[in-house]
This record gives C-alpha cells, sequence and structure tokens, in this order.
C-alpha cells in the first residue's frame, strides 16, 4: 500500500518508502530501491550494506514497481482474487529483467541443459534474456495451435530428447506450467527443471511435488507483501 506523507531527509511530500537499515520515511529522490536504503545510509561508511543479494534487489525493485495490485481480479487459472501480481509489467524495465536474469542463469548454470521454454506471452521476455547470457536457445510454448503457418504449439528448435528448463512468471494452481511441461514432453524433450518467478502460495508447490518434478521458486507472494 502506497503511503504519502514529508520525506524525512528533504522534507518533500510524495510516495514514501521505509529505509530498512535506519527506518527513515523518505521520498523516491531520496530512496535507493535496488539497495532498500534511504541515500544517507546508503552513502554512509561502515552502515552501508554492501553485499545485498540479487534476490533482495528484486524485491525491492518489484515493491518500487508495484508489482502488487489490489481490486478485483480473475486470473489465469480462472480464480478469483483480490490481488494481481503484473510480473509482465515489472520486467520491461531493463534493470529488473537484468536482475532476474542473472538469478535465473545462477540456477542452472549447472545444469546439463539444451533448452530453455515458456509460455507465451508472459514468459518471453525472461526467456530471451536467459537465453542470450547462458547462449542456450529457447522455445515458445503458444496457448493454442495457430490456425496458419506452421500450426505448432512450440515455436523453435526442439529436439527429442532435448533436456529442457521451462520458465514461468506467476503460478497459482501450477496448472499453466504444467500444461506447458506436458507439451514439451510430448514433443520427446525431458524436463528437468521448472522455474517460476513469483509462486502465489495456492498449491503450485504441492501439486509439482505429487508430479515429482522440481518447481524452483524465486519469490513468493508473501516475499512481496511484507
Amino acid at each position: 500500500m502506497e503511503v504519502k506523507g514529508i520525506c524525512n531527509i528533504c522534507g518533500n511530500v510524495g510516495i514514501l518508502h521505509t529505509c530498512r537499515l535506519c527506518g527513515r520515511l523518505v521520498c523516491g529522490e531520496c530512496y535507493i530501491p535496488a539497495a532498500g536504503l534511504c541515500r544517507i545510509c546508503y552513502k554512509k561508511p561502515g552502515r552501508r550494506i554492501k553485499n545485498i543479494n540479487d534476490k533482495d534487489m528484486l524485491i525491492n525493485l518489484f515493491k518500487e514497481k508495484n508489482v502488487v495490485k489490489f481490486g478485483n481480479f480473475t486470473l489465469s487459472s480462472g480464480k478469483k482474487s483480490n490481488y494481481y501480481i503484473n510480473v509482465k509489467g515489472a520486467i520491461t524495465y531493463p534493470k529488473i529483467l537484468k536482475i532476474l536474469t542473472n538469478i535465473i542463469v545462477k540456477k542452472i548454470k549447472d545444469l546439463d541443459i539444451q533448452k530453455i521454454a515458456g509460455p507465451a506471452v508472459g514468459a518471453i521476455p525472461i526467456i530471451t534474456a536467459v537465453s542470450l547470457k547462458a547462449n542456450i536457445p529457447f522455445v515458445i510454448i503458444r496457448k493454442k495451435k495457430k490456425k496458419y503457418g506452421t500450426s505448432k504449439l512450440v515455436e523453435g528448435d526442439l529436439s527429442k530428447n532435448d533436456k529442457v528448463v521451462v520458465i514461468e512468471d506467476v503460478t497459482t494452481t501450477g496448472n499453466s506450467l504444467l500444461r506447458s511441461i506436458r507439451i514439451i514432453e510430448d514433443a520427446g524433450a525431458k524436463v528437468e527443471r521448472a522455474i517460476v518467478v513469483v509462486d502465489r502460495g495456492e498449491g503450485a508447490i504441492e501439486k509439482f511435488k505429487k508430479e515429482g518434478i522440481k518447481l524452483d521458486v524465486i519469490l513468493t507472494a508473501d516475499e512481496l507483501m511484507d
């Protein structure tokens, strides 16, 4: 929830952010979102947190961009919800996409994989960025076959016995991600791991455990609403 008031540093009125080191309420001009610190703590020797990790930076930037929207929404799963996690909008910012890409590449660097995969359209920017950084080709999973051209469900060069990592932006029940995995497997490839940027905590993790598929969750909805 946005809080408006007077900045404890410059005195300007606007949306305030809390410094996670000193607790000051400061405006956007006096706040370093990637660090979660006010500019005083960020610059002060001995107090600055120098080694903030990529996950914390991602959380701070997601919060800065108000990735969690409150209201009345219908999710892709068909469920009704009073909040929506807009990862698709957040990853249009280069800094956020870069940090997210770094996190994913670190997770897959020791895996023997031949393809990165993700469903259209939410995962396309992510799998493209990961493909470029990791130098691994990607394939796109369509929601339905085209009525023209090749009429494929999978766009890209997916070969039989390819080992694949499937990436999704948000999971609720996990059904959408499982559908993508089934399409990959039906093509004769093997899914080594599934990665989701944000899990809403509504059954996806439990479902994947039952299916025997490793689901790697980068962030949870709770972490974005703390």
